[in-house]
């Protein structure tokens, strides 16, 4: 998952599920999920502010699972949804709206 804003015009922006296709020094190459498109980005670096330090790093991270507000606005090929936090049934709408189909929806609860 892409966890900053690269491309917005082209589907790049923060929350945009991508694939890594090829690593080399200081560059992937990522392949938009929806779209198909493909982008190389490079590594960025950021101060930590009131010290010397700095890190590298893609902006990018492993996204096994998300939360509602960070995939709100994508289609996914799957979902599912854990109801142990749920504090809204707003948020669940959301949820369930992020899939085409119904078989594509998955419910998860540690009570039932």
């Amino acid at each position: 998952m892409v966890v900053r804003n690269l491309d917005v015009e082209r589907g790049w922006s923060n929350g945009a599920l991508a694939q890594v296709i090829d690593i080399s020094d200081g560059v992937i190459e990522l392949m938009h999920l929806d779209n198909g498109s493909t982008k190389l980005v490079r590594r960025t670096q950021e101060y930590v502010p009131g010290t010397y330090y700095s890190r590298r790093q893609f902006p990018i991270v492993l996204a096994y699972a998300s939360t509602i507000h960070k995939v709100q606005s994508l289609t996914l090929p799957r979902v599912a949804i854990c109801f142990d936090d749920m504090p809204s049934h707003g948020e669940l709408f959301v949820a369930m709206s992020l899939v085409r189909r119904g078989d594509e929806l998955y419910f998860l609860c540690e009570y039932w």
